[in-house]
């Protein structure tokens, strides 16, 4: 899969502010809740639907995936988006209450992460648990890595595209929007987000995924929602390692996952994650990459079940 700005069942629109909030849900609606939170900005929630949520919702959970303000399959309202996490926050509230849950896990991908964080910050009351999946940090650092990986990797590769864009990014301000657009650019050419090698699990999912319909979301990108936050949040400047501590004061239950082969991630980033979040909350997976729910599908499930888990998976214990 392409990485552009990387990033079932019955879609609902949920109305907030004048803005149509597309969302999918799986599971019995009975079963202990799940929202998973989508990358980007600009993404959309598709590959994990197409992917982890199925399984997800097999194991006795109800998912509950939505395309964020102004991304996918949500509408654009341009007058009423402002792309601000205090927006984001009522947005995700709109999405409880139309579930009518009172609590939930998130499992927050990408930039999902960030306003997963933001999020519980404010309504600590509402999270059960908080499991980040590949969530930059540290914003400013990330971007450097991804530079510095692609640097690396096309010592070898000497691919022409990829060497045109080093040379922008090592000559350009590293704060404004078209370093961080770049850096994308450069992680899609490069392929840096995706593990060394392939396996069959994986071919197996890409393959299932590609004989979807809504398949061609996959690699779609709202740019409205980039612009957005990097104007009103200056999300380029962002590190979240002081707001990730006040959440985990507040007695949430925070876990870490991150592919071993993440470009976007250095060894240094994934051990103060570590040391973050605890060793015993932090799970490096070998072989993955960005994607780790598409790249290790069966391990992820595996560390999910151990982060959170059905009522009746726990009373049997």
């Amino acid at each position: 899969m392409r990485y552009n700005f990387v990033c079932f069942l019955l879609g609902l629109a949920i109305t907030g502010v004048g803005q149509a909030i597309f969302s999918n849900s799986s599971g019995e609606i009975k079963n202990r809740p799940v929202l998973f939170m989508h990358d980007g900005p600009g993404g959309n929630p598709v590959s994990f639907e197409l992917s982890a949520a199925k399984a997800l919702s097999d194991s006795g959970f109800f998912v509950v995936t939505y395309d964020q303000r102004g991304c996918g399959r949500s509408k654009r309202d341009s007058d009423n988006s402002h792309y601000t996490f205090n927006q984001s926050n009522h947005d995700i509230e709109a999405i409880l209450t139309k579930y009518k849950l009172s609590g939930v896990d998130i499992i927050a991908f990408g930039w999902g992460a960030t306003e997963a964080i933001k999020f519980a910050r404010i309504y600590p009351e509402k999270i059960k648990s908080l499991i980040l999946v590949s969530a930059p940090l540290q914003y400013r650092k990330t971007f450097q890595q991804i530079l510095e990986t692609g640097k690396a990797k096309n010592r070898t590769e000497k691919n022409k595209k990829a060497e045109e864009i080093i040379q922008y990014l090592i000559k350009n301000d590293t704060m404004e929007i078209e370093y961080y657009t770049k850096c994308l650019e450069l992680a899609r050419v490069l392929r840096l987000l995706e593990p060394t090698e392939s396996n069959p699990e994986r071919d197996l999912v890409y393959g299932e995924m590609k004989k979807s319909k809504k398949y061609n979301y996959v690699d779609s990108l709202s740019g409205e929602p980039v612009y957005g936050f990097f104007i009103q949040e200056q999300f380029q400047r962002l590190d979240l390692i002081y707001d990730l501590k006040k959440v985990i004061e507040k007695g949430i239950p925070v876990f870490g996952v991150y592919g071993a082969e993440d470009g976007m991630m250095s060894s240094g980033q994934l051990n103060l994650m570590r040391e973050t979040f605890g060793a015993s909350r932090f799970y490096k997976v070998e072989g993955a990459g960005h994607f780790v729910y598409i790249d290790r599908l069966k391990e992820f499930n595996r560390i999910l079940k151990k982060c959170i888990q059905p009522p009746e998976a726990k009373s049997k214990k």
